[in-house]
């Protein structure tokens, strides 16, 4: 399953193959913080607290992911 906007966002990395840039790779980290059907009682609850840790993980794994692809390709070619 994907997000919506998820979607749009790989649409339009897709769209760009048939551009100068010969397609875009890409990923997204997203922080899930709660449920749907719960989430106005949750954030009340918490105090938004559930939100910010979720965007704290979210984005430890996009800069971790980023300095490992870093490292991985220092000195290759592309």
């Amino acid at each position: 399953a994907i997000d919506m906007e998820s979607y749009g966002f790989f649409m339009t990395a897709e769209g760009l193959k048939s551009s100068d840039l010969n397609g875009a790779k890409c990923i997204t980290v997203r922080g899930i913080s709660d449920l749907a059907s719960e989430k106005g009682k949750l954030e009340e609850d918490t105090e938004d607290g559930l939100r910010r840790i979720a965007v704290r993980n979210a984005s430890k794994v996009a800069l971790d992911m980023i300095n490992y692809f870093e490292q991985y390709f220092k000195g290759r070619n592309r």
